[in-house]
């Protein structure tokens, strides 16, 4: 679910019929509008994200605030939880959560909120990521359907 997606209330009224089930936090740092105000690393002058490509080079050049990272990322989950959601796993728009300049941002918030699943990638392109997960005692998932691997 997205925590700043337009059709946020609609899904938390469905899923208040089902109060057993968990949900997926799927991160969006790159479309639409945040949740949090304030940022200016992470957004272009209209107050929007940046896009994915605008968000992959700036995270290349080393314009990306962490910090913004973990405060967006800390309110669109808790735009979920307001919504009497039970977060689950995360997962996000483009895969940015796995991106080497931020997972430890994402990483930190999902310990916080007790977050213990991120999904990644099959072939997440990047052999450290792995071993980030494993330190930051992150369960992870792949996409491409193959069992959970635990590291607590």
């Amino acid at each position: 679910v997205l925590g700043n997606g337009a059709a946020l209330e609609h899904a938390a009224q469905h899923l208040r019929r089902a109060p057993a089930l968990s949900v997926g936090a799927h991160l969006d740092l790159v479309a639409g509008a945040p949740v949090a105000r304030g940022r200016r690393t992470i957004v272009g002058p209209d107050g929007n994200f940046l896009g994915l490509e605008a968000f992959a080079r700036a995270l290349k050049k080393g314009r990306v605030d962490r910090h913004e990272v973990q405060v967006e990322t800390a309110a669109q989950i808790d735009r979920l939880l307001g919504h009497r959601m039970t977060v689950a796993h995360l997962d996000s728009i483009g895969h940015v959560h796995v991106r080497a300049l931020i997972r430890d941002a994402v990483a930190k918030v999902c310990r916080t909120y007790r977050v213990r699943i991120l999904r990644i990638p099959e072939d997440p392109g990047d052999p450290a990521l792995l071993s980030d997960c494993r330190r930051a005692r992150i369960v992870y998932r792949h996409y491409g359907g193959f069992g959970p691997v635990s590291y607590r």
